[in-house]
């Protein structure tokens, strides 16, 4: 049975999506494994089965089957999200794993300082590059967190821990990642255009809660809000454009550019932002999986797989799996 959902608001607005309904999104302090919803986003890493933190608390609360399930995802690129029931963790009936980037700066194999370490201004200026190249990625996780919840049956109230806020964070600003996924996330609700086969009101996200856990968060996280939203902690804030929200997304996406789908096998379940993407891809479906032949320099071949997914780039990692869904999809007569 699920329990009470026991956490402290620090910040709410209330926005009008694009159907022109009230969506109320809310910072609040408490653990993401007490929210109470349909649904919360999990931190999770590239191998999308277990880590640290809080994704091995998830798994711990929802059991031995939901281990098994993020098995079957077959990993999970950073930017991307894959979704499951929730099992034994009965607050929410599923859960969404989103793959947030490493902003954490490795001098051996990054190359470059952190910032605490630079001395020069060109030490200074790649600190910054690299985190604005990761920046887009951590919006695009949010937003293929956003795309799986609005896809899939039922969910309409939506928990989101804090993406890349723990070890992926390094040295960057904590306030500042957790704005991106605000405006992410506020311009998934307010900007993108309502799905052709999802006309019903009763699938539309409604309630979005960013939940932060230690006073750390919590701290940085009224400042996020604040920058956002503005001061006032019960905003009503009219349906901006995208562009003022989240200057990630491309000005295509404010003339109402189509979403695309992740993977050939998720054309019917679930659809995701081009975060990155300038132009419309040449194939109508947007997505697609094909079998390409590389030769390295000693000739020798290797398949690659070659998908556009949710952030809208293209990967060409070797891979034998093909990326799925768990839980049940969205159908529409």
């Amino acid at each position: 049975m699920k329990g009470s959902w026991q956490a402290t608001p620090l910040r709410s607005v209330t926005l009008t999506t694009a159907r022109g309904n009230p969506c109320t999104i809310t910072v609040c302090a408490g653990s993401i494994l007490e929210y109470t919803g349909d649904a919360f986003v999990n931190a999770a890493n590239e191998g999308c089965v277990g880590g640290f933190g809080v994704d091995e608390m998830v798994n711990r609360s929802a059991g031995i089957e939901l281990r098994k399930a993020r098995q079957g995802f077959g990993g999970c690129p950073t930017g991307e999200a894959k979704i499951s029931r929730s099992f034994d963790h009965t607050r929410v009936s599923h859960i969404i794993h989103a793959v947030g980037p490493v902003f954490r700066i490795n001098r051996i194999k990054d190359g470059i300082k952190p910032p605490s370490e630079a001395v020069t201004a060109a030490e200074s200026a790649a600190a910054d590059a690299f985190y604005a190249e990761r920046d887009p990625l951590l919006a695009a996780a949010y937003a293929a967190s956003m795309a799986l919840a609005q896809r899939t049956e039922g969910i309409r109230r939506v928990g989101f821990c804090l993406l890349s806020a723990s070890v992926f964070r390094g040295e960057k600003p904590l306030a500042d990642v957790i704005e991106i996924g605000l405006r992410s996330v506020v311009s998934c609700v307010t900007a993108h255009p309502p799905l052709a086969d999802a006309s019903d009101d009763d699938d539309e996200v409604t309630e979005i809660c960013f939940v932060a856990y230690t006073p750390e968060e919590q701290a940085a996280a009224c400042v996020a809000a604040d920058r956002v939203f503005g001061s006032d902690p019960a905003a009503e804030v009219a349906a901006p454009s995208p562009a003022a929200f989240c200057p990630l997304l491309p000005s295509t996406l404010c003339a109402g550019e189509p979403m695309y789908y992740l993977s050939k096998l998720q054309e019917s379940r679930c659809r995701a932002l081009p975060l990155l993407r300038s132009t419309p891809p040449s194939s109508p479906a947007g997505c697609r999986s094909a079998s390409s032949r590389r030769r390295s320099a000693t000739g020798s071949a290797r398949s690659t797989r070659r998908c556009v997914v949710a952030a809208g780039r293209t990967c060409g990692r070797p891979s034998s799996k093909t990326y799925t869904t768990c839980g049940p999809s969205k159908s529409h007569a």
